[in-house]
């Protein structure tokens, strides 16, 4: 049964350790590169989905943010085992991908307002191109690489070749000029992950 605080130490670990290999990967460019962008991104995205769904049962177990205040749930447990099996509802697993389910779920689980909702709420354009590329990265598919170029084009304009996830990721952010995508949308997780927890 981690607590909040321990919740957020493991994200905490698991992102330093994404940003720590997303600049290893551009210290000597080389095969490796790219696919230590993406590794680094599906790391970071992994410890986001981790801290969603550990926080959500925490909070269903009655215990407080790092700053003292208290969620009201609409379902309380009286331990993990039974919060985890109120969400999975007899799946495998649950997923934490789509921002707009984890909000919805969110919206069920917990009395609105809440610092779910209100954490994912100002990040959610983020959020959602997160997703696009987690799956570009994860999967082969056609759709999911028809999803990256769509959201290069917004992002760029025109018609970006972007033959690998690694690229658009490694692109400066057309908003924040001196920084790159990935640390645009890390940037917006760790914020999301701070109001989150307290």
């Amino acid at each position: 049964m981690p607590t909040i605080a321990q919740i957020r130490r493991d994200f905490d670990a698991t992102l330093a350790g994404a940003r720590a290999l997303f600049n290893f990967s551009l210290t000597v460019q080389g095969i490796h590169s790219d696919a230590g962008v993406e590794a680094a991104f599906l790391q970071m995205f992994k410890g986001w989905e981790g801290l969603l769904e550990e926080a959500v049962i925490a909070y269903m177990c009655r215990r407080i943010a790092r700053d003292g205040q208290s969620v009201c749930c609409h379902v309380l447990a009286p331990n993990d085992g039974v919060a985890r099996a109120v969400l999975y509802q007899n799946r495998p697993y649950i997923e934490w991908t789509n921002p707009d389910e984890v909000r919805e779920r969110a919206r069920c689980y917990f009395t609105l307002p809440n610092r779910i909702d209100a954490a994912l709420s100002p990040v959610m354009g983020e959020l959602r191109q997160t997703a696009t590329i987690r799956n570009a990265i994860a999967h082969s598919s056609p759709i999911s690489r028809e999803k990256l170029e769509e959201l290069a084009q917004k992002k760029f304009g025109g018609k970006p070749t972007i033959s690998r996830p690694a690229h658009f990721l490694l692109k400066n952010d057309p908003v924040a000029s001196k920084q790159t995508l990935f640390d645009t949308y890390a940037a917006a997780i760790e914020t999301a992950a701070i109001k989150i927890t307290g």
